[in-house]
């Protein structure tokens, strides 16, 4: 098994089972944890006495907000892939509830398809593209879109993606999630792909936006794989609507439908026309 670092975020302590539910999902340990926390002692306690009982290194790049995190994600993942190592990075964020039955072995294939240089990431927690096609006899689609809620990189080609994407200017900095979208420019430009597992019964990885109290009922569901197909039915390009694109999110009440599609009506009219999907599509 390759060895590889696992980098996120953990900015409340109550996280900290969602955490190790990923690395048990994970079932092979990494060789270290990365991670940006809040300034708050007590998540830093919490995580020396889980990687002490798990029996890897822990790395904190430093404290950092919610705000930080949302502003300058490429940056905060250029720090953690500097702290690191290991020839592979897994990223993930702890909003995405996982679950595996069997399949212990997982990680395997994943790093020797990005070893070979086949492919330049692996993804999940997202629903196919229409552009994503099946790889025969193997869990795996060909991808040109990635989700930092699960990804897994080999470092260096991650940080020659984000390069190449700042030199050939495919994506403005500035723009939200330019972490993500500069490696799906990369593979446009470069006419590469990645690869992408799509949820199901014995193995996911849902994205929820569950950061409220909600999380707990939220978490549970997803292990338990309650309301799984109607969040995966559909291609990603279709959904619009946060209940459509998070797995465990409320629809709304017929009592706040009237806010809802008022919410609607002015984004169309400040947009002049419905919603795009902000990425390309094959």
């Amino acid at each position: 098994m390759h060895s590889y670092s696992l980098a996120t975020y953990v900015l409340q302590e109550r996280h900290m089972p969602i955490l190790r539910d990923w690395l048990a999902f994970l079932h092979h340990p990494p060789e270290a944890l990365i991670v940006h926390i809040a300034d708050d002692p007590a998540i830093a306690a919490a995580l020396e006495a889980l990687c002490r009982e798990v029996g890897i290194a822990l790395k904190i790049v430093r404290a950092v907000t919610v705000a930080d995190v949302a502003r300058g994600e490429a940056g905060l993942m250029a720090e953690q892939f500097a702290a690191a190592s290991s020839e592979f990075m897994v990223v993930m964020r702890l909003d995405t509830f996982v679950f595996r039955d069997g399949d212990p072995d997982w990680l395997q294939p994943v790093f020797e398809a990005l070893a070979e240089d086949r492919y330049v990431f692996f993804t999940a927690a997202q629903n196919r593209f229409r552009g994503d096609r099946a790889l025969d006899g193997t869990p795996f689609l060909t991808t040109r879109h990635v989700s930092n809620n699960l990804a897994i990189y080999r470092r260096e080609k991650w940080l020659s993606m984000q390069a190449h994407a700042k030199e050939h200017q495919l994506f403005d900095p500035a723009r939200k999630l330019f972490a993500e979208r500069s490696v799906i420019m990369f593979c446009f430009d470069q006419k590469v792909h990645g690869i992408r597992r799509l949820s199901g019964p014995n193995w996911r990885a849902l994205h929820t936006n569950a950061w409220d109290d909600r999380m707990f009922d939220v978490r549970q569901n997803a292990i338990d794989g309650v309301g799984l197909g109607p969040y995966l039915a559909p291609f990603e390009e279709d959904k619009w609507h946060p209940w459509e694109r998070y797995y465990g999110h409320p629809r709304p009440g017929l009592a706040a439908l009237p806010a809802f599609w008022l919410q609607e009506m002015r984004g169309y009219l400040r947009r002049g026309g419905p919603r795009k999907f902000p990425m390309p599509l094959e």
